[in-house]
């Protein structure tokens, strides 16, 4: 997950709105690009997924999400787990699921182009 110095509130807000726009921009063009692409069969998507700037962009997308839920899950858990170890155990679920979550999608990427 990308560090934000949390002790500079500005900088924070700052990268929530460009992850934000990044989020929109990938989201509408993927929705774009599988409704005009019309993929036939799976091997008409691995070749749309193989083309290496599709793949960069859904890299950034896996990111874009990893970053974004990430900052969810954190507002929600500050605003609603008030015990200290119940909020650090939560904490640290949370990270390793996302972790997991984003490597097993840039994993899944990798495949369905590499076959």
């Amino acid at each position: 997950m990308v560090k934000v110095n949390m002790n500079r509130p500005a900088l924070l807000w700052f990268a929530e709105r460009v992850n934000a726009v990044l989020l929109l921009t990938l989201m509408s063009w993927l929705v774009l690009a599988i409704q005009h692409q019309a993929f036939h069969t799976y091997r008409d998507f691995q070749v749309w997924v193989a083309d290496a700037s599709h793949l960069l962009a859904l890299v950034m997308l896996v990111f874009s999400l990893h970053w974004h839920l990430g900052k969810g899950l954190q507002h929600v858990m500050d605003d609603y787990v008030q015990i200290r170890w119940q909020h650090r155990w939560l904490g640290i679920s949370i990270k390793l699921m996302l972790a997991a979550l984003t490597i097993a999608g840039i994993a899944a990427l990798i495949h369905i182009s590499r076959q």
